[in-house]
Protein backbone atom coordinates (compact mmCIF):
# COMPACT_ATOMS: atom_id res chain seq x y z
CA UNK A 1 0.00 0.00 0.00
CA UNK A 2 2.99 2.81 0.40
CA UNK A 3 4.27 2.07 -3.02
CA UNK A 4 0.76 2.74 -4.70
CA UNK A 5 0.52 6.05 -2.37
CA UNK A 6 4.01 6.90 -3.25
CA UNK A 7 3.45 6.48 -6.75
CA UNK A 8 0.15 8.87 -6.76
CA UNK A 9 1.73 11.55 -4.27
CA UNK A 10 4.48 11.52 -7.68
CA UNK A 11 1.88 11.68 -10.09
CA UNK A 12 0.12 14.96 -8.33
CA UNK A 13 3.42 16.22 -8.05
CA UNK A 14 4.18 15.86 -11.54
CA UNK A 15 0.48 17.22 -12.45
CA UNK A 16 1.66 20.30 -10.44
CA UNK A 17 4.12 21.10 -11.44
CA UNK A 18 3.04 20.51 -15.25
CA UNK A 19 0.52 23.27 -14.70
CA UNK A 20 2.60 25.98 -13.38
CA UNK A 21 4.49 25.75 -16.34
CA UNK A 22 1.77 26.28 -18.60
CA UNK A 23 0.75 29.22 -16.59
CA UNK A 24 4.30 30.57 -16.79
CA UNK A 25 4.32 29.87 -20.30
CA UNK A 26 0.80 31.95 -20.30
CA UNK A 27 2.14 34.80 -18.40
CA UNK A 28 4.93 35.22 -20.36
CA UNK A 29 3.20 35.27 -23.67
CA UNK A 30 0.37 37.65 -22.49
CA UNK A 31 3.50 40.16 -21.47
CA UNK A 32 5.19 39.47 -24.99
CA UNK A 33 2.10 40.31 -27.13
CA UNK A 34 1.61 43.43 -24.99
CA UNK A 35 4.78 44.84 -24.99
CA UNK A 36 4.40 44.30 -29.25
CA UNK A 37 1.02 45.97 -29.76
CA UNK A 38 2.54 49.23 -30.13
CA UNK A 39 4.81 48.15 -32.72
CA UNK A 40 1.76 46.33 -34.45
CA UNK A 41 -0.59 49.38 -34.46
CA UNK A 42 0.11 51.99 -36.94
CA UNK A 43 -1.29 55.47 -35.58
CA UNK A 44 -3.62 57.18 -38.17
CA UNK A 45 -2.21 59.52 -41.14
CA UNK A 46 -2.32 62.64 -40.43
CA UNK A 47 -5.31 64.78 -41.93
CA UNK A 48 -4.26 66.99 -44.48
CA UNK A 49 -6.47 69.87 -45.84
CA UNK A 50 -4.94 72.65 -49.09
CA UNK A 51 -5.91 75.93 -49.87
CA UNK A 52 -4.80 78.61 -51.85
CA UNK A 53 -5.95 82.44 -51.81
CA UNK A 54 -5.66 83.50 -55.07
CA UNK A 55 -7.58 87.36 -54.91
CA UNK A 56 -6.05 87.96 -58.19
CA UNK A 57 -7.79 85.26 -60.05
CA UNK A 58 -8.01 85.08 -63.77
CA UNK A 59 -5.91 88.90 -63.65
CA UNK A 60 -2.73 86.84 -63.07
CA UNK A 61 -2.89 85.43 -66.32
CA UNK A 62 -2.26 81.73 -67.27
CA UNK A 63 1.83 82.17 -66.67
CA UNK A 64 1.32 81.15 -62.80
CA UNK A 65 0.91 77.05 -62.68
CA UNK A 66 0.61 77.25 -58.37
CA UNK A 67 -2.83 74.89 -58.26
CA UNK A 68 -1.10 72.52 -60.21
CA UNK A 69 1.95 72.51 -58.20
CA UNK A 70 -0.13 72.03 -55.37
CA UNK A 71 -1.89 69.24 -56.43
CA UNK A 72 1.31 67.38 -57.38
CA UNK A 73 2.67 68.34 -53.77
CA UNK A 74 -0.59 66.90 -52.32
CA UNK A 75 -1.89 64.47 -54.90
CA UNK A 76 -4.31 62.18 -52.64
CA UNK A 77 -6.03 65.97 -51.45
CA UNK A 78 -8.08 67.95 -52.67
CA UNK A 79 -6.95 71.56 -53.01
CA UNK A 80 -9.70 74.32 -51.94
CA UNK A 81 -9.10 77.66 -54.31
CA UNK A 82 -10.45 81.11 -52.69
CA UNK A 83 -10.68 84.60 -53.88
CA UNK A 84 -11.38 86.67 -50.63
CA UNK A 85 -9.64 86.14 -47.44
CA UNK A 86 -12.48 86.10 -45.68
CA UNK A 87 -13.93 82.34 -47.35
CA UNK A 88 -10.38 81.47 -46.51
CA UNK A 89 -10.25 82.82 -42.78
CA UNK A 90 -13.51 80.45 -42.22
CA UNK A 91 -12.06 77.41 -44.03
CA UNK A 92 -8.86 77.79 -41.55
CA UNK A 93 -11.03 77.81 -38.09
CA UNK A 94 -13.07 75.01 -38.94
CA UNK A 95 -11.05 71.11 -37.82
CA UNK A 96 -11.88 67.96 -38.54
CA UNK A 97 -13.48 66.37 -35.78
CA UNK A 98 -11.30 63.50 -35.73
CA UNK A 99 -8.86 63.08 -32.78
CA UNK A 100 -5.82 62.39 -35.34
CA UNK A 101 -3.46 64.89 -35.98
CA UNK A 102 -4.45 67.72 -38.74
CA UNK A 103 -2.68 70.20 -40.72
CA UNK A 104 -3.85 73.13 -43.05
CA UNK A 105 -1.53 74.34 -45.60
CA UNK A 106 -2.24 77.28 -47.13
CA UNK A 107 -0.70 78.83 -50.21
CA UNK A 108 -1.60 82.84 -50.05
CA UNK A 109 -0.07 84.22 -53.02
CA UNK A 110 -0.38 88.09 -51.69
CA UNK A 111 1.95 87.53 -48.78
CA UNK A 112 3.94 85.18 -50.57
CA UNK A 113 4.08 82.09 -48.63
CA UNK A 114 2.79 79.28 -47.61
CA UNK A 115 1.26 78.85 -43.69
CA UNK A 116 0.99 75.46 -42.25
CA UNK A 117 -1.28 75.55 -39.30
CA UNK A 118 -1.82 71.84 -37.43
CA UNK A 119 -2.88 70.08 -34.36
CA UNK A 120 -1.54 67.26 -32.71
CA UNK A 121 -1.55 65.19 -29.84
CA UNK A 122 -3.16 68.46 -27.81
CA UNK A 123 -0.95 71.10 -29.07
CA UNK A 124 -0.75 73.03 -31.85
CA UNK A 125 1.75 74.46 -33.95
CA UNK A 126 2.12 76.60 -37.24
CA UNK A 127 5.21 78.18 -39.38
CA UNK A 128 4.88 80.23 -42.47
CA UNK A 129 7.59 79.21 -45.54
CA UNK A 130 8.25 82.26 -47.70
CA UNK A 131 7.97 81.10 -51.65
CA UNK A 132 10.37 83.78 -52.85
CA UNK A 133 12.69 80.75 -53.40
CA UNK A 134 10.43 78.76 -55.34
CA UNK A 135 7.24 77.50 -54.52
CA UNK A 136 8.95 74.06 -54.70
CA UNK A 137 11.14 74.45 -51.48
CA UNK A 138 8.47 76.11 -49.82
CA UNK A 139 6.43 72.37 -49.40
CA UNK A 140 9.10 70.22 -49.18
CA UNK A 141 9.83 72.30 -45.99
CA UNK A 142 6.18 72.45 -45.02
CA UNK A 143 5.99 68.86 -45.50
CA UNK A 144 8.70 67.97 -43.08
CA UNK A 145 7.43 70.48 -40.73
CA UNK A 146 4.21 68.91 -40.63
CA UNK A 147 6.32 65.38 -40.40
CA UNK A 148 8.30 67.02 -38.13
CA UNK A 149 5.41 68.40 -35.78
CA UNK A 150 2.83 65.07 -35.84
CA UNK A 151 5.63 62.60 -36.22
CA UNK A 152 4.09 60.60 -39.04
CA UNK A 153 4.98 60.38 -42.90
CA UNK A 154 2.76 62.77 -45.28
CA UNK A 155 1.32 61.51 -48.38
Amino acid sequence: MGAGQAATRIEEAQRGWLWRLWLSLATVTVVIVTLMIPFLVKPPAPIIQVAMLDVAGQTRGGATNDLAVLQAAWPSHIVQNFSTASELQSWEVTWPTSRQPAAKIVLDRSTAEIRVVGKSKDKTFQKSFSIENGLDAALRQAKAFVVEQTGQLVR
